[in-house]
Order: structure tokens, then C-alpha cells, then sequence
């Protein structure tokens, strides 16, 4: 049995949002804590009764790919809280140190925020620095989104009518 368990996380994150997304997962306030060497933090915060310690190591390589390694020890409920952020903001969790198997967890928002973020930059609807006008861009593409579904499901509902009255 392995001594910690390991998450791996895209460098799209950094120690910042790790803290943050443990803030509100778990109702605390993470404390970041420097080391010695600018690759390694910890973040240290309850997680109901536990006190936990959270190794953060970036510029991490796994594979060939560069990313954020998060540890913690094998004790207490540290399944949960790695299930959790990795749910939150994906990666690839290793609940055992001792092997290499992981389980990946997608970071399901990535593709169509990343989507409509840059087909907002490119038609011109916001520069990627306003965000009300990106809030704008996402109303008026929900509408036409909705639009779409209704009149694709209206053009369904009649060649199954046609069908039937053909029969």
C-alpha cells in the first residue's frame, strides 16, 4: 500500500487556484505556505476534524507532459478530497504511490468555455479582456442556441408526422 496520493493537474492551474477551489469545495481557508525551492508549496486546511497538508509541486512532468502534482497522505479522507478536485478541475489520480495507475477525470468546460471564448474574439464580440461584452456574446449565443434546438425539434416532430401519415 502506498504511502500518499497523487493528482495530477493540468498547468492551466496553479497553486492560487488549487487554494481556492479547496476554499469552496470544503468550506475552509486553505493556508499556502512557501518552501524552500519556488516548484514546491504546501497548502495546509481542515477537512471536517482532519488537518491536512497538501504538497503542491509545479512545473511537474509526467510523461512528457508538464502539469501540477498534488499529494497528500493516504490517511484520513484524502480519496474524497482528491475525488473532489479532481471532479472540479480534472487531472489524473493516483490513489496509490506504490503503481502508476490512474484514474483521469476531464475537465468537462475546458473545450466549449475555451470554444466560445475564442469564436467570441474572433466575430469580434469582445476582446477577451470585456467581460460584459463576452456576457453579451453568451446571452445572445444561449438564445440562438435554444432557437435552434426548438426548430430542429419542430422539423423532427414533422418528418416523424409525415411518416406516420405516409404509412
Amino acid at each position: 500500500m502506498g504511502l500518499d496520493r497523487r493528482l495530477f493537474i493540468s498547468d492551466r492551474w496553479d497553486v492560487e487556484d488549487v487554494q481556492h477551489t479547496i476554499d469552496s469545495l470544503f468550506s475552509t481557508k486553505a493556508k499556502y505556505i512557501p518552501t524552500h525551492s519556488p516548484d514546491y508549496s504546501i497548502l495546509n486546511f481542515a477537512y471536517g476534524d482532519d488537518q491536512r497538508s497538501m504538497s503542491v509541486f509545479t512545473g511537474y512532468e509526467v510523461g512528457g507532459f508538464k502539469g501540477v502534482l498534488l499529494t497528500l497522505g493516504a490517511g484520513g479522507k484524502s480519496d474524497e478530497i482528491f475525488k473532489a478536485v479532481a471532479e472540479r478541475l480534472g487531472g489524473f489520480y493516483n490513489p496509490q504511490d506504490s503503481d502508476s495507475n490512474y484514474v483521469e477525470y476531464p475537465f468537462i468546460a475546458s473545450g466549449s468555455l475555451e470554444f466560445l471564448l475564442k469564436d467570441a474574439i474572433k466575430t469580434g464580440a469582445t476582446d477577451g479582456r470585456n467581460s460584459e461584452a463576452f456576457r453579451e456574446y453568451l446571452k445572445k449565443s444561449e438564445e440562438e442556441s435554444k432557437r435552434w434546438q426548438e426548430e430542429n425539434s419542430r422539423r423532427i416532430d414533422e418528418m416523424i408526422a409525415g411518416r406516420r401519415k405516409g404509412k
